[in-house]
């Protein structure tokens, strides 16, 4: 059942009550302030001194002359972040959007729309410093976390792994020798049911283990399948995760299991969108809701993967040396609808699996040398499969389907060092570089099937491979001109290797892409350490830009024009009393392609059989002319706004957090036809902690506003469709902590 109806009664009883929770919460108090997030330092007053390890050690956020968001675990809980996909809301210049099953970053208008197979995003994702493979190992719900850094820019020295636009690194919570046990369950609309569990408690000397879980089943969709009459987008989440931590005085070893499914209809679900002319009918609209569908297709999709993580390190004093190993093992599915109604005309059931086995080497001088000095090898072994790539219907007449066995295989081999040089006692110039060579293999198959049983090649059998061989660097400068206040400018590049189309196994090879960066920035805390501001300005050259391009049914990547980025984004936290923080933030971006004649051009199509028709760009050159258009995904302005207020009571403190989130719009494709209008997400909750600190009751609402947006947004020769965003979603979560 739906805990409340959607109605402008409800719609008043939670903007009112949103409304109150500012007023209440907005008034200075003088209590204690929360505990202090993992992977911070406690301070009496002020702000606390966030810690990150971008540059691949335990630094200060004031201190890294690099662009980096840090969430700690409890802005993450507070801003209603759940999953990789919501991280946008804290995070300005980050937009995530979601094709299928894949989960898609863009930092500064800079990122991959695709999602077959093979590819990799140009927004790299780690977790502890592990590669993840592919966008839809990217795709998982946050449990074990304490903290999320976002990179922005390139970062192909230290982090290398197609990094183009920048890394997502994600940072899993280490166990404690004191035992501690803590619980979370809820229960929210659309019959969601949400539970966390986690324990941790040492086994020996100088050994501790932890366990975390992580459920939520949203049992009721925010729509129907018409056709099949059956409720749609809808989503379950599991992660499961441990770690074993030993840690002495010169060693330390830490041994990581997780797994994480994410399964339903959400990105999945399919939908005709205004634009569209009905394939085959003509139907001019459509005549049910935004989240509904009505497809012969149950849409559906799983990801499940699993991650095994050993680190291993060792401190003899003038250096240390440290080794990571990480094998990743992810299993998809997905069935969708082509044809956007239900007509059995093409539809596509999909099998996918990527498994990965990653080897760094590392040493690193010591915390006190003067000259700071990093360096590794790195190495890859990696398969992507599709077993197989099916694709059904009428629409493939006289043939029943095609079935396409694909798989690309790759190797890749690192080398990479970073050296930080102080020239006085204000003034340091970073130096880092690496070198690659990726070696991609393909093997693929494939064959149309008749209803007879028979069948023929649809494309001769696959053997090729491609090596792709490249060096990328930074050059960064920092001078502190007072205490707390740095300046820095850095010239980095950023490189995304070459691949093949899995989805099309004849096409060429895609080559590498590349982004030459260029920024300058401040980063400040000032008025007694309780306000930061930090601002940055950049300039990107991106060349041979890998973009997406759909034919017929399949999505493909291809080599698409030079762009030319620049723009400037600034972010404060405020705490003008220990009981009250502000945060906020603001991108503004400017990202248009350069000359980029021959790009994939569609227009709904008057006549039989309607839907789309793509540009014949041989006959009408013109036609096919993006030169100037914006890039896809890039907002011109981004922001997000917030605060964090705690009023103590006779029986505990209450906690209260608002997040504002604005997107001023962008184009979903190169010809700039499909355009996501702005939109806002207002996230927020209330929090009561005993004063005993053991029972906790949490009150919160995502997306208050109830704003319908889009996931994507795409144009196939049946129409243009496309997937719904989340909806507002609300509960109440009962806690305790031992």
């Amino acid at each position: 059942m739906r805990l409340f109806k959607k109605s402008a009664v409800a719609r008043a009883l939670l903007l009112g009550g949103a409304s109150g929770w500012i007023v209440v919460f907005a008034q200075p108090a003088l209590a204690q302030s929360d505990s202090t997030a993992a992977g911070t330092n406690v301070q009496d007053q002020g702000l606390a001194d966030i810690v990150v390890t971008a540059q691949r050690r335990e630094q200060s956020l004031q201190k890294v002359p690099i662009s980096v968001a840090a969430l700690s675990s409890e802005m993450i809980r507070s801003s209603g972040i759940t999953n990789t996909e919501s991280l946008q809301v804290a995070v300005p210049s980050l937009t995530v959007t979601r094709i299928t099953a894949s989960t898609q970053f863009f930092i500064r208008g800079v990122g991959t729309a695709g999602g077959q197979a093979g590819q990799e995003g140009a927004v790299a994702t780690f977790l502890d410093g592990v590669y993840l493979p592919s966008m839809n190992s990217s795709t998982f719900a946050l449990g074990n976390v304490e903290r999320i850094e976002v990179l922005k820019g390139p970062q192909g020295t230290l982090y290398g792994r197609n990094a183009t636009a920048g890394a997502v690194n994600v940072i899993s919570r280490d166990p404690k020798a004191a035992p501690e046990m803590q619980f979370d369950i809820g229960y929210g609309n659309l019959e969601t049911v949400e539970a966390s569990t986690y324990a941790t408690m040492g086994i020996a000397t100088n050994l501790a283990v932890d366990f975390t879980a992580y459920y939520l089943n949203q049992n009721e969709g925010f729509g129907r399948n018409i056709a099949l009459d059956n409720d749609t987008n809808k989503r379950r989440d599991i992660a499961l995760s441990s770690k074993l931590l030993f840690d002495d005085d010169s060693n330390r070893a830490s041994l990581y299991a997780g797994y994480t499914k994410s399964s339903g209809s959400l990105g999945m679900a399919q939908r005709p969108i205004g634009t569209t002319i009905g394939f085959l009918t003509g139907a001019p609209g459509w005549n049910y809701g935004f989240y509904d569908i009505n497809s012969d297709v149950d849409q559906r999709s799983s990801v499940e993967t699993k991650v095994f993580i050993a680190d291993l390190q060792r401190d003899f004093g003038a250096f240390s040396l440290k080794s990571i190993s990480g094998y990743v093992d992810s299993d998809s599915f997905q069935a969708g609808d082509l044809d956007l109604q239900p007509l059995p005309v093409i539809a596509f059931p999909l099998t996918q699996t990527d498994k990965q086995f990653t080897q760094e080497l590392q040493i690193a001088s010591s915390s006190d040398s003067n000259i700071s000095w990093i360096g590794g090898l790195y190495f890859l072994s990696s398969s992507s499969t599709y077993h197989p790539y099916k694709i059904t219907g009428l629409g493939l007449a006289p043939a029943q389907s095609q079935v396409t066995y694909a798989r690309q295989k790759t190797k890749s081999y690192a080398i990479y060092g970073q050296a930080t040089l102080p020239v006085s006692d204000r003034f340091n110039v970073t130096v880092g570089g690496r070198y690659t060579i990726d070696k991609r293999t393909l093997l693929a198959n494939s064959k149309l099937i008749f209803p007879d049983g028979s069948s023929v090649p649809a494309f001769a059998d696959q053997n090729r491979s491609e090596t792709y061989k490249e060096p990328t660097w930074r050059l960064a400068l920092d001078y502190t001109v007072a205490h707390d206040v740095m300046l820095y400018a850095s010239y980095s590049r950023g490189f995304k290797s070459g691949l093949f189309n899995l989805t099309s196994p004849p096409d060429p090879a895609v080559q590498p892409e590349n982004l030459d960066a260029f920024e300058a920035g401040v980063k400040s805390t000032v008025l007694d350490h309780t306000l930061m501001l930090n601002a940055a300005g950049f300039y990107y050259k991106y060349n041979n830009i890998q973009l997406t391009k759909i034919e017929g049914t399949v999505q493909n990547l291809l080599n698409a024009a030079k762009a030319r980025v620049y723009g400037a984004e600034a972010e404060f936290q405020w705490q003008p009393v220990r009981a009250l923080k502000l945060n906020g933030g603001l991108t503004y971006l400017n990202a248009k392609y350069g000359t980029f004649e021959g790009a994939p051009f569609q227009f709904p199509s008057s006549t039989f059989p309607f839907g789309n028709a793509t540009v014949d760009c041989a006959a009408n050159p013109a036609a096919c002319d993006a030169s100037g258009n914006r890039m896809i995904r890039a907002p011109k302005f981004t922001a997000n706004a917030g605060f964090d207020a705690v009023v103590p009571t006779k029986i505990g403190d209450i906690k209260a957090n608002l997040t504002y989130y604005y997107n001023g719009g962008f184009f979903w494709q190169s010809d700039n036809r499909l355009k996501q209008g702005s939109y806002s997400i207002v996230n927020s909750q209330v929090k009561w902690t005993g004063k005993d600190d053991v029972m906790t009751v949490r009150l919160w609402v995502n997306n208050l506003m109830d704003k319908k947006y889009y996931l994507s947004q795409q144009s196939f020769f049946t129409g243009d469709l496309g997937t719904a965003a989340p909806g507002r979603t609300y509960g109440v979560s009962i806690g305790a902590h031992f």
